[in-house]
């Protein structure tokens, strides 16, 4: 799959896919208040950022969207889920995951290569258990 770009709209699922060898695995660009997208039982590998985020208005796992996780982040360049400034104050769902570390490794810039979740000034709540180390984690 090429890069999934979110509507502004949102409320999608994006599911059961393998997105590889992209800038952005997916972008969220989403601006809506009070819809979120879905992304769950997804392979997101080899692209530069796995997931980029400036609203946190994606569910990976256990959110408002109601996603069972499940997606595999792993071998993303830089990091494997960005999430922005834009997202200060906000809470990410991210459970039931498979990553390249566990506890998933963090940073607050995004100049960390292999990061697995890059969080802005930790601005954000990023919540992650029930994860595991993907079968293919990269360091």
């Amino acid at each position: 799959m090429t890069t999934y770009s979110s509507p502004s709209s949102g409320g999608n699922i994006i599911s059961g896919n393998s997105i590889l060898s992209n800038y952005n695995g997916i972008a969220d660009s989403t601006m809506s208040v009070n819809k979120v997208n879905k992304v769950e039982k997804n392979i997101i590998f080899q692209n530069n950022v796995g997931i980029s985020s400036d609203y946190v208005k994606v569910d990976l796992g256990q959110g408002l969207a109601g996603s069972v996780g499940e997606n595999i982040f792993s071998c993303n360049h830089h990091q494997d889920v960005y999430v922005g400034t834009a997202a200060s104050g906000q809470t990410l769902y991210a459970l039931n995951n498979a990553w390249d570390h566990m506890p998933p490794t963090t940073s607050n810039s995004y100049s960390g290569y292999g990061a697995d979740i890059v969080n802005l000034n930790y601005g954000t709540i990023v919540y992650y258990a029930g994860g595991s180390v993907t079968s293919r984690a990269c360091n």
